[in-house]
């Protein structure tokens, strides 16, 4: 029997640079990020606690496949439409660079999403 195997994953160490297909895409940690003219276009996702994430184009290539650690942060290019897989919903938070009161959490502890659409709908109440 034979079985298809899932694509090459780069390997992650800690410390190491995130790989990247899409160059817009960054890994940061919170204390880097300050607000600037662009603030509230520009959406980050934030982990409150160590937790795996990818982050897919609409065509579904991986943009970026890590695990996140506790106050790192990733920005989402505005040049599309981005789904994001993750392990745990409730170790993420979504909200706008630079404004505190944007933020909200993607969802429980625990909790797996698979392919969810991630845009501005998502902070809005």
């Amino acid at each position: 029997l034979e079985t298809a195997s899932p694509e090459p994953v780069e390997n992650i160490q800690e410390g190491s640079d995130t790989p990247q297909v899409n160059p817009q895409v960054e890994t940061v940690a919170s204390d880097d990020v300050s607000a600037n003219d662009n603030a509230m276009s520009q959406i980050m996702i934030k982990a409150t606690s160590s937790t795996w994430i990818e982050l897919k184009t609409e065509a579904e290539e991986t943009v970026v496949a890590k695990l996140l650690l506790a106050d790192e942060m990733i920005n989402i290019p505005d040049d599309g439409v981005y789904t994001l897989t993750t392990g745990n919903a409730g170790g993420l938070l979504i909200g706008y660079q630079g404004d505190d009161a944007s933020w909200k959490t993607l969802g429980v502890n625990g909790e797996i999403l698979k392919m969810k659409a991630i845009d501005n709908s998502l902070l809005k109440d």
